[in-house]
């Protein structure tokens, strides 16, 4: 037990020097500037902002908490997601465990989460996706205790998976699928009324607000799209570490493993299945609410999966399958995290800023057509320029009849910055349309996600 906790304590430690490494290196993006606005607003009024959207509300109120005390750079607001994902690696040890009684695969599954691409890029970021992970962790932890004993709800699992609702929609997949998986093992009346009733219960204040979110969605009023068959297979790429490899290795070891401990076993592929492929299919069939980062709570089964099968195949004795195995996952892995980590992948807000602080003229004035870009370059900007944002009610649509909002926003300045990010297609063609009666395009930088155009007055 001792050397296992040592190798335990090696291994946490492993995944939170790769969580906190360059932790502060890249620019606030877009949803994390979301992040950051929502905390300067009142618990009320961040719920209602949030219950007009498509999350749900306890990340944000933990932030809201918690930039209270630590303040906003990017480094603090990040770190939340660090100890969460760090918090995982113990999580999913303990899970593999109680699951199998072996300590080996529960290292394994330590192991294989500590260094997880998918895990460490999200706990590099100021949103609930490290958050959510380890709750559904933890919610299946205690699980298995009310499938053991199902006439008892323990605490642990009320309060583990009533945060984990409160966190993310997709946990409603979660919890309906451990429901199912219930009452197909124990057929037992009392269980059946008992295990909703609770978590109806626990869920009621959110729930209504829940299924007006999802009829907003089905209503078209949601950014989401559906998914094609080569976006899911991109999906299982990301999960396993972007790597096409590690997507055939990880297959071929949940393969090899899959029969050991069938019922949990069939627990874990049945998790797995209900965060990637329902989701998937329910795009399809009802409305669309897929996207692959919402799928990040179908890592640990997977990686438990794994384990099992690196396990089975560690009893080969006329094939050296383990270190072969072990050190092909390492190298894959880490081309993954050195590209992850040595190429840019958010938008570089700090240095748009810095451009046109060095470019600009005391005239000048600054459009901007979305609030998530008006909060980014507002946290990063120095300068003395009046920053116009164009109202919430044509945000990334810009049609012809908004033009002379354009127009009022930019007749008393010589040059207009304008400055745009996820923005709909053609939204440049639209404001040069807007503008071309009065300005010429003189500039045209791009920066990863994010065009700065400047116009000059003719």
């Amino acid at each position: 037990m001792e050397k296992t906790s040592i190798k335990l304590g090696c291994i946490i430690l492993i995944g939170a020097i790769l969580r906190i490494f360059q932790l502060g290196e890249e620019s606030i993006f877009i949803d994390e500037g979301i992040t950051v606005e929502l905390t300067r607003l009142s618990f009320t009024d961040m719920i209602v902002n949030r219950a007009s959207n498509f999350h749900a509300p306890l990340y944000f109120i933990f932030m809201h908490l918690w930039v209270t005390v630590f303040g906003v750079s990017e480094v603090s607001i990040r770190l939340p997601s660090v100890i969460f994902g760090v918090a995982s690696i113990y999580a999913i040890f303990l899970l593999a465990n109680k699951m199998f009684k072996d300590e080996n695969i529960a290292l394994l599954s330590a192991f294989l989460m500590a260094i997880s691409y998918y895990q460490i890029r999200y706990s590099q970021d100021a949103r609930m996706y490290s958050l959510f992970t380890l709750l559904a962790i933890m919610s299946m932890y205690y699980f298995i205790d009310v499938h053991e004993n199902p006439l008892m709800l323990s605490k642990g699992y009320l309060i583990s998976t009533g945060l984990l609702l409160y966190t993310h929609i997709y946990a409603m997949l979660l919890v309906l699928f451990q429901g199912i998986f219930l009452f197909v093992c124990i057929r037992n009346f009392r269980v059946w009324f008992k295990f909703p009733l609770a978590l109806i219960t626990i869920y009621f204040p959110w729930l209504l607000v829940a299924i007006r979110q999802f009829m907003v969605v089905k209503g078209g009023g949601h950014w989401l799209t559906r998914p094609s068959l080569l976006e899911l297979l991109h999906t299982f790429k990301v999960l396993v570490g972007d790597s096409w490899i590690l997507l055939f290795l990880y297959a071929f070891l949940v393969i090899s493993g899959f029969g050991r401990g069938k019922t949990n076993s069939n627990l874990l592929m049945g998790w797995f299945i209900t965060l990637t492929i329902i989701p998937f299919i329910f795009s399809w069939l009802v409305t669309p609410i897929y996207r692959a980062r919402y799928t990040i709570g179908s890592i640990p089964p997977l990686l438990i999966l794994v384990a099992l099968g690196i396990r089975e195949r560690a009893f080969d004795q006329r094939i050296p399958y383990f270190p072969v195995i072990i050190g092909c996952i390492l190298i894959f892995s880490s081309w993954s995290l050195y590209d992850f980590y040595t190429t840019p992948h958010k938008e570089q807000w700090r240095e748009v800023a810095s451009y046109i602080e060095q470019n600009e003229r005391p005239d000048d004035v600054i459009i901007i057509t979305s609030g998530g870009v008006y909060i980014c370059l507002d946290y990063y900007y120095r300068g003395e320029l009046v920053r116009h944002r164009f109202p919430e009610e044509i945000e990334k649509v810009i049609e012809k009849e908004h033009i002379p909002v354009l127009q009022n926003l930019t007749n008393q300045s010589q040059r207009v910055w304008v400055v745009l990010s996820h923005e709909e297609p053609h939204a440049q063609q639209k404001i040069e349309d807007g503008l071309k009666d009065h300005f010429e395009m003189s500039e045209h930088q791009k920066f990863l996600y994010i065009d700065v155009i400047l116009f000059n007055r003719t």
